[in-house]
């Protein structure tokens, strides 16, 4: 890596980029998986998500690529060398997965409040202010999406107009189900 001015040319080093010897003895690109969080790069067809956050959501094999979802909510299929997996930082997001003992903590969602360096271990706070020591193996960076920013009032209309939409109480009475509840 040189110095200087290729700061400026990049905005950041894809992992397949830095040796080995760089990164750590043993190091490598982390795999893409589901649930991931990523940060998009070398895109030729669509740069202007070079350097966007997504999810990836699943891979198609017949294409090679990964679906991830950015944070607006729109879906796109990547090559593997176009999304790196995104690092746990300090204050972000982070899911918990892959406990063995405490399995109930699988699957939930805190702030990664500091790191231990010699544990190894992430402070992790939970709802209701509840502390856990992680290891980085169990947890995943997570991709906060964006804010609703309708009003109650746009909600309340949506909700008004999706009722509206399927139909009133009294359609439902001749529904083949409230035929078959009615009759036991």
């Amino acid at each position: 890596m040189g110095s200087g001015s290729s700061a400026s040319k990049k905005k950041y080093t894809q992992l397949s980029d830095v040796k080995a010897s760089e990164q750590g003895e043993g190091a490598e690109r982390k795999a893409l998986f589901i649930g991931a969080t990523v940060r998009l790069c070398g895109l030729k067809a669509a740069p202007e998500l070079n350097d966007c956050l997504a999810s990836v959501v699943k891979f198609d094999p017949s294409k090679g690529r990964w679906t991830v979802r950015l944070e607006t909510g729109e879906e796109k299929a990547v090559k593997p060398e176009n999304a790196v997996v995104e690092p746990i930082q300090i204050g972000g997001a982070v899911r918990i997965t892959g406990l063995k003992k405490e399995t109930v903590l699988n699957g939930m969602v805190g702030i990664a409040e500091s790191y231990e360096k010699s544990s190894g271990r992430y402070t992790v706070k939970l709802s209701g202010g509840v502390k856990k020591a992680m290891k980085a193996s169990n947890l995943v960076a997570v991709v906060v999406g964006p804010a609703d920013t309708r009003t109650a009032e746009e909600k309340r209309r949506e909700s008004e107009e999706r009722i509206h939409s399927t139909g009133s109480f009294h359609d439902l009475e001749d529904a083949p189900l409230e035929i078959a509840l009615r009759s036991g």
